[in-house]
């Protein structure tokens, strides 16, 4: 659950990127500086606040940033995109103020508690640049503002204004080369604009204790160069790119598509025709009013998501572990009423289970999940079953023999030529092998590194193509020949592969003969292991990335008959059972990870255990805990902003609109 409040607001903060693309369109004409700065409406939602003032300008900005889009695509007038945009500004100013006004009495509170801080509470008391120091959220301004931030976000604040004037500079550029005659000459390389890592869904301390990936640090050298090796955390890595980043005018080039963008905001009246900034030091660009304005936007989201997580904090406070029993005794009964007498609709329930979608009700027995790593018959041995059972006067008993001599030579080979061809890894010119990246494999199989064949390179081309990838960061590609996976007989493919990594041996199913069902201890990790071992060589990709694998349905019968026998047989014995039976298809390897039981009813024994469960990690009640509380807390933010701005907005006493300002943009029927 993220940033609820933004979305209700439609919050249109991101004023720079869309710039240029308007910057042609034959709207704009150009304003003059007392029109642009006229007041259209202004905010004030309480006392410990300052009236703020909405000028036309930021109206224009917010027409030229996200309304004009609306205009062409949605079929919006100008003055319906204008009314929208003046909207999104009061809404956006009535929370902005009340974030302001919220976040200072919680803040101002901690400065004299030491105990009971929730994790939100301990967070901001220690990590505001207020410091020891009251917030006062009367003022609107910059410095005010920062307050409430920490130093990782303001810096990140800063760096992001600083990328989006960047990028304005480039888009300028980009207009004029298109339009320049080409010369042969050497060009000054432009500094490249990284793409940090969102690291929303991270607190600072995570950041902190998180050490930063190989791609990260790779990303980060474009700025702070080898230095972005040395550095042990997340954190630590994105401070000091923050930091290091520059506005980059630092050629005639640069500073020529700089002035035309300095153009087009004084004929939109978005800055005054009489500033002038010395940008000598690259960062006095800051202090053109566009780029304040922006500056101050991205500190407000800030405090607005901080606001978020201040309601976020107080509504689970609220919520008791009654509440969440509650809540699970409703969700329970309604699904007794869905389920009990309609196994079509119990079955499609579990076969959506995640760690976010649960089955709470089962009316019926012996259902369970088994996972399926398919080692198949040929395309020639496909085709020669095929053919026998064909022949005239052919026996089940004949198809059956056949189709078992047939198997003594099917084969496991790796599956994953499409991810070389791909390059997703490095070829190794000395060893002649190819090792896939990390973020391709799913467990720790050292015997899984490499594709499992030969690979050959196109002549000449051991060294690969490198080229710079969206983040700048240099990326290798090779081109291949052929990629030829090597071949094992199932009798090796146990022997080195799946034995060694999931303990499951090689048994072959039979019918009603216990022996030929294995079983192991399950746990997390051979789960992983079996999956990374079912992408690197089956061929059944629809139980690829399936939560538990297939679902086994004692009354309804979706597999082929073999295939259903043998999940029945691992099921009935239990998780962590297995064998390996052949069908048409070839052989199965399956093991069952789960079965589908009631953990708690809602008698007064399983609410005993439940709320006993509550604080035990990857219990069903601790999962539901969690999946409970994002669900009921978003309804509760959802309502705070929404009975916030609709109560504000047409409250003459904390909103004013001054019409006769904007009446050339925005018409009395409009409104």
């Amino acid at each position: 659950m993220k940033k609820i409040v933004a979305k209700i607001l439609s919050l249109a903060l991101s004023l720079a990127l869309v710039l240029s693309i308007c910057a042609s369109c034959d709207w704009i004409s150009v304003n003059t500086d007392r029109d642009m700065d006229q007041v259209i409406a202004t905010v004030k939602v309480g006392d410990s606040v300052d009236s703020e003032s909405i000028k036309k300008k930021e109206l224009n900005a917010g027409f030229v940033s996200y309304g004009y889009q609306y205009v062409q695509s949605y079929g919006y007038s100008s003055s319906q995109a204008y009314q929208m945009v003046l909207d999104n500004l009061v809404s956006n100013r009535i929370v902005v103020q009340q974030a302001r006004i919220s976040l200072s009495e919680t803040y101002n509170g901690l400065l004299s508690k030491t105990e009971g801080l929730t994790e939100f509470e301990e967070y901001f008391k220690q990590n505001a640049l207020a410091g020891s120091n009251s917030i006062n959220p009367q003022s609107g301004e910059i410095e005010n503002l920062k307050n409430y931030l920490t130093e990782y976000e303001y810096a990140q604040v800063m760096y992001e204004t600083r990328k989006n004037v960047n990028d304005l500079i480039k888009s300028y550029e980009e207009d004029d080369e298109e339009e320049a005659v080409e010369k042969e000459n050497v060009s000054v390389a432009d500094r490249v604009s990284p793409t940090v890592e969102d690291n929303s869904n991270r607190d600072e301390t995570e950041l902190k204790a998180d050490a930063p990936t190989e791609d990260e640090i790779k990303i980060a050298a474009l700025v702070i160069g080898d230095e972005a090796g040395s550095k042990a955390s997340v954190y630590d890595l994105d401070m000091a790119v923050f930091n290091a980043y520059k506005i980059d005018i630092s050629n005639n080039k640069k500073k020529k598509a700089f002035s035309e963008l300095l153009t087009f905001l004084k004929d939109t009246g978005l800055i005054l025709s009489t500033e002038s900034h010395d940008i000598a030091n690259s960062d006095n660009v800051l202090n053109y009013s566009y780029f304040q304005e922006m500056t101050k936007q991205l500190i407000e989201n800030v405090i607005v998501a901080k606001y978020e997580e201040s309601l976020k904090a107080e509504t689970e406070a609220k919520l008791t572990d009654d509440g969440i029993w509650g809540e699970y005794v409703k969700e329970y009964q309604n699904q007794e009423a869905l389920y009990k007498n309609d196994i079509a609709s119990y079955e499609t329930a579990l076969d959506a289970v995640s760690d976010t979608s649960f089955v709470l009700y089962n009316p019926f027995d012996n259902y369970g999940y088994v996972l399926n790593l398919l080692i198949p018959f040929s395309a020639e041995q496909t085709a020669s079953l095929d053919e026998k059972k064909a022949e005239a006067g052919i026996t089940e008993n004949d198809i059956l023999a056949f189709r078992e001599q047939l198997a003594s030579n099917i084969v496991a080979k790796d599956q994953r030529e499409s991810w070389v061809y791909s390059s997703y890894g490095k070829y190794n010119k000395d060893s002649k092998t190819f090792t896939f990246d990390k973020d391709y494999r799913n467990a720790e199989i050292e015997s899984l590194n490499d594709f499992i064949g030969e690979v050959i390179v196109r002549k000449g081309g051991e060294d690969g193509i490198t080229e710079k990838d969206e983040n700048g960061v240099d990326q290798t590609t090779w081109s291949f020949a052929n990629v030829i996976a090597s071949e094992m007989l199932m009798t090796d493919f146990f022997a080195d592969y799946i034995t060694p990594n999931t303990g499951i041996t090689e048994l072959y199913f039979e019918e009603n003969n216990d022996a030929t069902i294995g079983s192991v201890t399950y746990s997390e990790e051979i789960f992983d292991k079996f999956n990374e071992l079912m992408y690197a060589f089956s061929t059944d990709t629809g139980c690829l990335g399936k939560y538990y694998g297939y679902l086994y349905s004692p009354y309804t019968h979706t597999y082929v008959e073999e295939f259903e026998k043998a999940s029945k047989a691992v099921v009935e014995k239990g998780v962590g059972a297995y064998t390996t039976v052949l069908t048409d298809y070839g052989y199965h390897v399956i093991i069952c990870t789960k079965l589908v039981e009631t953990t708690y009813d809602i008698s007064d024994s399983a609410k005993t255990q439940f709320m006993a469960d509550l604080k035990v990690e990857d219990t069903l009640a601790y999962n539901y805990r969690q999946v409970k509380l994002d669900s009921i807390v978003s309804s509760e933010i959802s309502k705070v902003a929404s009975k916030l701005i609709n109560e504000y907005k047409d409250d003459e006493d904390k909103v004013t609109y001054f019409k006769n300002t904007y009446s050339d943009l925005i018409t009395e029927t409009e409104e």
